[in-house]
């Protein structure tokens, strides 16, 4: 989602006092703002993340070496559409690269899904692709029971790719995931963690920075 401010002015040739732009979300379910970007030079930006069918509110403040402002917020929250596109690079390339699957084929991982850890209170997005004829249903468990649509989880299966959306995590939401794909001709499951902490806990997350330097691991 793009972001354009009709009646404010780009900064990039601004040398004095180091003015830039802060522009902060919200998602609407929440009181909580998170900073998206800390120093934007011009009057559009471009805000990643965010989670098909959620409405979020925004807000931007200018900032020099003095200051800040007062904060403009949005009037209205800004909805997300279901039909935007929010599949990820990789599934736009295997399309591409990988030999078509056979006329019949059991469900298959491509690229499996991946351990996160998310601040409280963030949102967080797991994904993977893969491949199956007939195209395989998809279920999601946590723990071992099936998610459901909801407003804690959206979940999306489209183009090879499955998609699990958590808004807001919370110490509740950190735990095992598993996704079964299963079609007639058999069935195929990938799990992975999810840890959800505080930005104080820094002896986790010295712990979580050496873990993704080793590993195959989301922050």
């Amino acid at each position: 989602m793009t972001l354009h401010g009709d009646h404010t002015s780009d900064l990039a040739d601004d040398d004095e006092g180091g003015a830039h732009y802060v522009i902060q979300k919200r998602d609407a379910s929440t009181p909580c703002w998170f900073t998206v970007a800390e120093r934007v030079y011009n009057n559009s930006f471009t805000v990643t993340g965010l989670l098909p069918g959620r409405s979020y509110y925004f807000r931007v403040a200018a900032q020099n070496s003095v200051g800040a402002s007062d904060p403009l917020d949005s009037t209205d929250p800004l909805v997300v559409a279901r039909e935007t596109e929010y599949s990820n690079i990789i599934s736009s390339v295997l399309s591409r690269e990988q030999a078509p699957p056979p006329r019949q084929a059991p469900p298959t991982f491509l690229v499996p899904l991946k351990d996160h850890a998310a601040h409280r209170a963030h949102d967080c997005t797991m994904s993977c692709a893969f491949q199956g004829t007939p195209t395989p249903q998809a279920c999601w468990y946590k723990a071992g029971v099936r998610i459901a649509n909801g407003p804690r989880f959206w979940q999306s299966t489209a183009s090879g790719v499955c998609t699990l959306g958590i808004p807001a995590c919370g110490g509740q939401d950190s735990g095992e995931y598993t996704l079964v794909l299963e079609n007639p001709l058999g069935s195929a499951q990938c799990s992975c963690h999810l840890l959800v902490y505080d930005k104080e806990d820094k002896g986790l997350l010295e712990s979580l920075n050496e873990r993704r330097n080793k590993e195959k691991f989301i922050l």
